[in-house]
């Protein structure tokens, strides 16, 4: 960094205020005629719009935002621009209702007020008293966070007004018209805030000019989650307390100050000494592993597989088995792994096998159906829901763990001359038939259907194929 943000000249926050109350009365540029040839509509008495002639009625209800330079700062002026009926009479209106000043914690406001739906323009109801919208009309000092009009950007709120910043414009001024003010480096365009939110932006800078920099080192987010460590009174990197420059990319991997405070200390004594070994570490952190040189030495010599041995450890948890020195880090992960895989595979098996056999004793065996051409029958383990997959070509080997659980039920269609040969297979859930596939998922011939017919009328069954 240059240090050009360092040295510049710090404006008081009375000095800011003085400003602000200039900027009541300054003598700045009339957009009216802009506005109403922008934002204005036809009265052509034809257009559809205008066939409600109400006492009162807006046909366009919108805030606009236009930006430009006052005593070498970026202002925001912000206005309501009305049209409609008023005592069936076609009016308009132009208010301006906010003055943003860039480095100030206040602004200017008049006219507006919370809703209940997003910000409303007084006018709206001030039309019938001159008197009421005089006294409206002096200027209130109010903070960012109050009526903020540019935070909310409420779009699509026809009646209480659309809030509009043409994208472009907004980019072109935070690009050059802010380039021109005294704030010319803040940095701005470094930062990820949204545009709206470059006065927020600016009243930060005039605080603390440092931000430039942490906005260049992409620390951006620093500033909106953890301000309260910063250390102002310091110099350079040393305010987010780091002691060197190469502290920075574990700050940045940690993405919080906070965070990176609680992993400071492992750094040093662990022998986090390269960036791959402390992203292998906040891993096995952020996935709670136990961390201890022990535990920390055997990920790397197995390149930080982190889920692959949370998954070793799944299978342990779920044999039982005991968590010794050499189960919890067996000298061959990956053959380790697969092994307790394959006994893991084989208890879902038998666990799924008891499962769909106790189904077909109790609820299914009652549907075993057939007359001289066809027969069905409920699926009786796994291996049938496997073999029927692989010899039609779809997909139900998937539905072995719903089948298993109850919450669907499979049936195998067979040809009574070849019954041990898949061909067709149908799912019923609920007493509904809902799938009926052959070979490719095609669908089934006219005499499948007569017979899933004759077996669905004698189950009551419906759904899919049934008359």
């Amino acid at each position: 960094m240059d240090g050009r943000c360092i040295t510049m000249t710090k404006t008081t926050q009375n000095n800011l205020d003085s400003l602000l109350e200039e900027l009541k009365t300054a003598n700045l540029e009339d957009h009216s005629n802009y506005l109403a040839n922008e934002y204005f509509i036809s009265e052509d008495g034809n257009d559809d719009i205008w066939k409600y002639k109400k006492k009162f009625h807006g046909v366009v209800t919108d805030f606009v935002t236009r930006y430009e330079l006052w005593n070498g700062r970026l202002i925001a002026r912000v206005y309501f621009v009305w049209q409609g009926w008023l005592d069936k009479k076609k009016q308009k209106r132009i208010v301006e209702v906010q003055r943003y000043l860039g480095g100030c914690r206040n602004k200017l406001s008049r006219y507006v007020y919370q809703g209940n739906y997003g910000i409303k323009c007084l006018i709206n109801y001030m039309f019938y008293t001159e008197s009421r919208f005089q006294e409206e009309s002096k200027w209130n000092v109010t903070k960012h966070t109050t009526l903020d009009i540019l935070g909310e950007c409420y779009r699509g709120s026809y009646y209480y007004g659309t809030y509009i910043e043409n994208e472009e414009y907004a980019k072109h001024v935070v690009s050059k018209e802010c380039e021109e003010s005294k704030h010319r480096y803040c940095a701005f365009s470094y930062s990820k805030w949204q545009e709206y939110r470059i006065f927020e932006w600016l009243e930060l800078y005039e605080k603390h000019p440092q931000i430039e920099m942490f906005a260049k080192l992409n620390l951006t987010w620093a500033l909106t989650t953890g301000m309260n460590y910063f250390r102002w009174s310091k110099k350079g990197l040393a305010i987010l307390g780091l002691e060197s420059k190469n502290e920075l990319k574990y700050l940045q991997a940690c993405g919080s100050i906070a965070y990176y405070r609680e992993c400071k200390e492992d750094i040093f004594k662990y022998n986090l000494d390269t960036y791959d070994k402390f992203i292998g570490y906040l891993r096995m952190s952020r996935n709670n592993m136990e961390i201890n040189k022990k535990s920390l030495k055997y990920m790397m010599d197995n390149n930080f597989n982190i889920y692959f041995y949370l998954d070793y450890l799944r299978f342990v948890e779920k044999l039982g088995l005991p968590k010794t020195s050499k189960i919890l880090y067996p000298q061959n992960l990956r053959e380790s792994h697969d092994k307790l895989e394959k006994k893991i595979q084989v208890i879902d098996s038998m666990e799924k096998q008891e499962q769909i056999k106790n189904r077909v004793i109790k609820e299914l065996y009652k549907y075993r159906f057939g007359d001289n051409e066809f027969i069905i029958t409920p699926a009786n383990s796994p291996l049938d829901l496997i073999n029927e997959s692989k010899e039609l070509s779809h997909c139900v080997r998937t539905y072995i763990d719903k089948y298993a659980a109850g919450d669907t039920s499979i049936f195998l269609i067979r040809k009574r001359e070849n019954v041990n040969h898949p061909y067709y297979t149908l799912e019923l859930r609920r007493n509904e038939v809902i799938q009926l596939r052959g070979k490719n998922n095609c669908r089934p011939t006219d005499s499948v259907v007569a017979f899933v017919n004759k077996w669905a009328k004698k189950n009551k069954l419906s759904g899919a194929y049934i008359n």
